[in-house]
């Protein structure tokens, strides 16, 4: 079992992963030299569930999640969009250790006006995973809606408040912020 002095710093590990990763642009060798031009940032609170509940051992988990970017700053193309909201749901295989690249996904983000929409597909660029807690960096492409062909970088950070249900019942969900930026290419 974890004592409350591990749990702590590994959250201040965790927290730690987030801040050095969010200021990183892991895809620098796929852009042409001279950058695009930041279309939309956003940043909100993000919860994923894992059935069964992630655990020390590797196992098939069915992992639902949703983001809700109530902060956005529109800088270009469409200064009327200020929030919006995604989520996904998918069979992974896991545990509160396992550090894995994964696959590709495709995110649905849905604009606050309802009108708007962008198809996001995302490869991974790095997953790290101290005891229940992820620190999830992708980058990718809007392959469709508003933004198209615009590059994504997303980054996630989920932060368990009970790592020691890793040995025990398992973590069955998490909190933490995802933050998305759309750049014209």
């Amino acid at each position: 079992m974890l004592g409350s002095s591990t749990c702590r710093r590994v959250s201040v590990l965790v927290y730690a992963i987030a801040a050095a990763t969010l200021g990183i642009d892991f895809n620098i060798a796929n852009k042409p030299a001279n950058a695009g031009v930041v279309e939309l940032s956003c940043t909100g609170p993000y919860t994923a569930s894992y059935t069964p509940g992630l655990k020390l051992q590797e196992q098939q988990t069915t992992i639902n999640s949703e983001g809700i970017l109530n902060t956005c700053l529109p800088l270009v193309s469409n200064p009327k969009i200020v929030s919006g909201r995604d989520s996904s749901t998918g069979t992974i295989t896991s545990s509160c250790l396992l550090t894995n690249q994964g696959s590709s996904t495709q995110t649905t983000y849905y604009w606050n006006n309802g009108q708007y929409y962008s198809i996001i597909k995302f490869i991974p660029v790095a997953n790290q995973k101290p005891i229940g807690s992820s620190v999830i960096v992708q980058s990718g492409t809007v392959i469709n809606g508003i933004f198209k062909n615009a590059m994504a970088t997303r980054t996630i950070t989920l932060v368990t408040t009970d790592s020691t249900k890793c040995a025990t019942t398992g973590i069955t969900r998490v909190n933490g912020v995802e933050t998305i930026t759309l750049t014209s290419p």
